[in-house]
């Protein structure tokens, strides 16, 4: 009877996942930052003034808040603290981040 090796492959499996999580797709992962706003030019501003990056504006009506913007902007992780910063002085805002997996073009 051969040994049973579950034991081995699992914990490979998810030294694998860690190690992936952890040292690759981690830091190398794009990420999209949504940002909604009624004043979206000082966000725009300096998303391209201090990352050199640009956003798509969506118009958005809220059911509480009425007429709004949504900026979409893709970072990298280096980048997300930056634009959470800016995020944070413009005061108002709701913000969602997301990883990405794939972009087609």
């Amino acid at each position: 009877m051969k040994p049973i090796k579950l034991p081995s492959f699992c914990a490979s499996f998810i030294h694998e996942c860690i190690s992936s999580f952890l040292f690759t797709d981690h830091f190398e992962a794009l990420k999209q930052v949504t940002i909604i706003t009624k004043d979206p030019d000082s966000i725009i501003c300096d998303i391209k003034e201090e990352l050199n990056k640009t956003c798509t504006i969506i118009n958005s009506s809220g059911v509480i808040a009425g007429e709004n913007k949504i900026l979409i902007c893709y970072v990298n992780y280096f980048e997300l603290q930056k634009v959470k910063e800016i995020i944070s002085r413009n005061k108002g805002s709701f913000s969602t981040v997301s990883t990405i997996d794939e972009i087609l073009r």
